[in-house]
């Protein structure tokens, strides 16, 4: 609950962020947030699923390290986001065409 209550937080982030860059309708820029974090957070435990594959460790059940591994990837996925939009220019406002009469 709380991660969905998070994602939700950073979604709004990205909106006022890319608002104040001179987007008016930043939903794309939105919706990579919760794409960037659940991709990050599959990688991140698939990653360490993977090492403990390799390490030959076969444990079952809930495991705080892969969770806490998923939750750095999701925290990367997401940052990652946020760094590629703040890595975009403010767009010039232009005013609106005058009518021609």
């Amino acid at each position: 609950m709380l991660e969905i209550i998070f994602v939700i937080t950073l979604w709004k982030k990205m909106g006022a962020l890319m608002r104040s860059k001179g987007y008016d309708k930043p939903f794309w820029f939105q919706l990579f947030v919760p794409v960037g974090w659940l991709g990050g957070e599959f990688s991140g435990a698939f990653v360490y699923a993977v090492i403990r594959a390799i390490r030959g460790q076969q444990d079952t059940g809930f495991n705080l390290f892969l969770y806490l591994a998923a939750l750095v990837g999701a925290g990367l996925g997401a940052g990652g986001i946020f760094l590629i939009a703040n890595c975009f220019s403010r767009r010039p406002r232009t005013p609106p065409p005058s009518p021609n009469e």
